[in-house]
């Protein structure tokens, strides 16, 4: 299970990167990468449970594991994020909290029977994202392209 789960890992890292890579700017990054796991999730429901459902179940090794990719991702959340906006709040707890509350929300509905198409939830997500840095103007601007996108 534990070299399943790195190779998932790997392969949704790669996806990741590759997406941000190419974004100028951060929202842009963040966006693509983003939308990479999405479409990486749910081009395999099988991997997506394993990554977001299997490793809290596993053993120590794997939950330490996941412990640790969590953290990469509010890592690379921070790096080269602009400066906070007059009107925004500021997130409780960080990226760690924006990582953690992204997590449980596809957890939530890999759980779901069938699991609707993670795909869809890419504005929201990123709208959430967004909130605490750039403001509500720029949520609202990433609820609305998220709609445009998914229709």
């Amino acid at each position: 299970m534990l070299a399943r789960f790195d190779d998932a890992v790997d392969r949704a890292r790669t996806a990741m990167l590759v997406a941000g890579a190419r974004a100028e700017s951060w929202v842009d990054r963040v966006r693509a990468a983003l939308f990479a796991l999405l479409s990486f999730l749910d081009q395999d429901p099988d991997r997506a449970r394993l990554l977001l459902l299997g490793s809290l179940a596993g053993d120590a090794q794997i939950r330490v594991r996941r412990a640790r990719l969590l953290h990469e991702l509010a890592d690379a959340l921070e790096r080269g994020r602009p400066a906070p906006v007059a009107d925004a709040l500021g997130a409780p707890f960080g990226p760690d909290a924006l990582v953690a509350g992204v997590a449980s929300i596809l957890q939530a509905r890999v759980l779901e029977d069938p699991p609707p198409p993670l795909g869809q939830l890419g504005g929201s997500l990123m709208a959430m994202i967004v909130l605490p840095q750039l403001g509500v103007d720029a949520a609202r601007a990433e609820l609305v392209r998220g709609a445009r996108d998914a229709s």
